[in-house]
């Protein structure tokens, strides 16, 4: 009886181990595309109606909005102007020197045709709106003509 119990047990663990599962991997992976952009709107028509002859208070006058959208950690901003930071006329040679603000990004720059210190973001962005203002000091005694610049806000990945 011992002997058949033995080979009971013997032929249990055999069978065990003929019966055992197989193991196998399966690798998960997925990826998200890089986004990176930039929307500048106009602020009703304040852009094109400025009033050259009278000093904006406070931080400025809004111009428009700068919506930044990302999902990289980190990226730049870069700013520049046609004119260098001059609203430049279109008769006389006369100009109205102004600065720029990207909300609390950049404070009264004073932009240049080329930027050469952009703007570093450290984090992802979800469609996060920051007001444009212009100062300047204004004056009564510029020519009459149209003044005008172009302001290019460009964002790059770092």
């Amino acid at each position: 009886m011992k002997k058949f119990v033995v080979l009971f047990l013997i032929a249990a663990f055999v069978s065990l181990n003929a019966f055992a599962a197989e193991s196998g991997t399966l690798s998960l992976s997925g990826s998200i595309s890089p986004t990176l952009s930039v929307v500048v709107a106009a602020f009703g028509t304040a852009n094109t109606t400025l009033d050259l002859t009278t000093t904006p208070s406070g931080t400025g006058t809004k111009v428009g909005t700068a919506t930044f959208t990302t999902n990289r950690p980190s990226w730049k901003i870069y700013v520049t102007s046609t004119n260098s930071s001059k609203l430049n006329g279109d008769v006389g040679g006369e100009f109205l020197a102004y600065t720029f603000s990207i909300g609390t990004l950049s404070v009264d720059e004073t932009l240049a045709a080329t930027d050469t210190t952009p703007i570093s973001m450290t984090a992802k962005a979800a469609g996060v709106a920051y007001d444009l203002l212009i100062k300047y000091t204004g004056s009564s005694t510029l020519a009459a003509a149209t003044y005008t610049d172009t302001v290019t806000i460009t964002v790059s990945a770092t």
